[in-house]
């Protein structure tokens, strides 16, 4: 925070959870809103200074997360549990490592 502050808003900073990506569908209007539209709405305070990179950069992350959450979930599948029979002893290893009352 600069040390003329004299608010938390003229930090520049809050930290809010929103889905990017909702069904599928790059939610550009939201990112609008949570980026330029509500930091606005403060007294000195403008939203982000270059939304387009923002956007771009986050459609990237977005494409890579899913890309490796697919290739993950098909590695565990193929690799590690590729029967019925693993599957199931896999299942009950880890309930019977999880502590009792805790689910």
């Amino acid at each position: 925070m600069p040390p003329t502050s004299v608010n938390i808003f003229e930090e520049g900073a809050e930290i809010v959870s929103f889905k990017v990506v909702k069904e599928g569908v790059f939610d550009s209007k939201g990112l609008y809103e949570y980026m330029i539209d509500k930091p606005a709405m403060y007294p000195g305070s403008s939203g982000c200074r270059n939304i387009r990179d923002v956007e771009s950069d986050l459609k990237a992350v977005s494409q890579i997360v899913f890309i490796c959450t697919f290739e993950f979930l098909r590695n565990v599948s193929s690799k590690l549990l590729p029967t019925t029979k693993e599957f199931n002893y896999f299942t009950k290893v880890r309930l019977l490592s999880v502590k009792p009352g805790s689910w």
